[in-house]
């Protein structure tokens, strides 16, 4: 067509949409590149928004799309504890090469106090062998007030729950899939895998190794705290194999009896301890200002449709939708945790999500245009003359005599020899039960009813709701916008239980 194009009716314009954006030459293109193609042909008005919203509330593309701005929420750190061992982060790492001994994962458990590290490798990662782990744990260092961790099977099974209630051991849990928020194991399991490889790639086996990369760990000294975890603990740093040894001992330094000692100890590690909390408080704040820098918040409000990022497992997951939803927004119990819904069924999930898990979800009406053909009452005129032939026609007819003098007996040729189909009218012209008051015909004087089939849509018009509604025996492009106070109880109840989306 050269230079001209061609100007699209409204009611072809959804088709045209599905066209260029859902078929498979189409391939769920992106926003511009289906507009570029759409106006290289076509034109209506509004042509940008229109493609723009269309593509946006695709349910395909917004399943398997990565945004480029993922969310991003502003981090909060955790407490800082009053003493050592009195607050864990647990954690698996694996699963591993497995050794000689059978060990394929290693249990780490880190003080949040001192960073100290408590290292055990294990053979599985049931429950059992999980737990007989942290009552190592226990029976090493004494009994904690708290333990975290992630939401785990093994961490959240019945065997761990009885043994932190025998203990009167807290457990709390991290979100699912937040990683960050377990960081001080994640980051610990890196430092870990960084020291061990030099030494597996050369056969030896990790298991082996394990008690001295532990040992080499806890010696190191911590970038918060700016001491190693064993001086935080003992209060002085070890000695190494090359450690320059003291010869010559002045036995006047040496403290005369136990208590003296003592008492110079404790002030050492009182000293080293009020240090150390010092300077892990300072850290945790540079670091909070430093990630806070690159948040990308999500604001959410009750009643809002999200997708929800998932785990793709399985061989085919490079194929695999990224996302599950739409869901609905049920409550907001923090700034970063929400509480989900299923939008069909109404079910509430069992666990809170984070919000770096979401995504708003772009939800599409039924039709996505506004050119609904509106029900005339020329139409309903129409229906019922077609009635009352099909009535006329399906009464039983014999041989007449003509009442004209010079007429001829003749047979009625509209005489059939099987019962005819009588033309109903649709439901919405029925008087019947119903849900819904229509007022929409000017010529309407009584109260009669309709049966809904549904509530497609929403939208707010002059501080009220107004909803398109789908009557029974109607296709979806019939539907008609209702304002709230036409709707009885019933149907204000459904749309509680399951609000329909909210379009412009």
């Amino acid at each position: 067509m050269g230079e001209f194009q061609l100007v699209i009716p409204k009611q072809l314009i959804p088709n045209t949409l599905e066209t260029y954006h859902q078929t498979p030459l189409a391939g769920h293109m992106g926003i511009q590149q289906t507009v570029d193609n759409i106006s290289e042909q076509f034109y209506f008005q509004n042509l940008p928004s229109t493609v723009s919203s269309y593509v946006r509330s695709c349910h395909d593309c917004q399943e398997r799309k990565m945004t480029k701005a993922h969310t991003k929420s502003e981090i909060i750190s955790f407490r800082t504890p009053t003493e050592p061992f009195q607050t864990w982060q647990v954690d698996l790492f694996g699963p591993l090469p497995i050794t000689q001994k059978g060990n394929a994962y290693i249990f780490t458990a880190v003080d949040m106090f001192s960073k100290l590290l408590f290292c055990v490798p294990l053979l599985s990662s049931d429950s059992v062998t999980v737990s007989h782990a942290l009552f190592q744990l226990v029976c090493t260092f004494g009994v904690c007030d708290c333990v975290i961790s992630d939401k785990g099977s093994e961490f959240i099974s019945q065997c761990t729950d009885q043994l932190c209630k025998i203990l009167e051991v807290n457990q709390n849990f991290t979100p699912s899939f937040i990683h960050h928020c377990l960081g001080l194991c994640e980051r610990t399991h890196r430092t870990v895998a960084e020291r061990l490889t030099p030494y597996t790639k050369k056969g030896i086996q990790w298991d082996n190794m394990l008690p001295a990369i532990t040992f080499s760990f806890n010696i190191s000294p911590s970038d918060s705290t700016k001491y190693s975890p064993y001086e935080v603990v003992y209060g002085f740093r070890p000695k190494f194999p090359l450690s320059v040894s003291k010869l010559g001992i002045d036995l006047n330094s040496l403290h005369s009896d136990y208590h003296s000692y003592m008492n110079q100890q404790i002030d050492k590690l009182k000293l080293i301890r009020e240090e150390a909390v010092v300077n892990a408080q300072k850290a945790s704040e540079i670091m909070k200002e430093r990630e806070n820098k690159k948040t990308n918040p999500l604001k959410l409000n009750i009643g809002d449709f999200v997708y929800m990022l998932k785990e793709v497992v399985g061989p085919g997951k490079k194929l695999q939708p990224k996302y599950s939803g739409p869901y609905v927004v049920h409550e907001i119990l923090s700034p970063h945790i929400v509480k989900l819904r299923e939008r069909d069924s109404g079910k509430l999930f069992k666990n809170p999500v984070h919000l770096d898990r979401l995504k708003i979800a772009f939800v599409r009406a039924p039709n996505p245009t506004n050119y609904f053909i509106p029900i005339s009452v020329k139409n309903e005129q129409t229906l019922n003359e077609i009635e009352k032939r099909a009535i006329t026609n399906s009464e039983p007819t014999s041989n007449v005599v003509s009442d004209e003098p010079n007429s001829e007996p003749s047979v009625n040729n509209n005489l059939r020899t099987r019962p005819v189909r009588q033309i109903r009218k649709p439901m919405r012209y029925r008087i019947s039960e119903s849900t819904v008051a229509d007022t929409s015909s000017s010529e309407q004087t009584d109260n009669t009813f309709y049966k809904v089939k549904r509530i497609l849509a929403q939208r707010k018009r002059n501080e009220c709701y107004e909803y398109l509604v789908q009557y029974k025996g109607e296709p979806a492009q019939n539907a008609i916008w209702t304002v709230e106070n036409q709707l009885n109880e019933a149907a204000k109840q459904s749309i509680i239980k399951r609000p329909p989306p909210v379009i412009d």
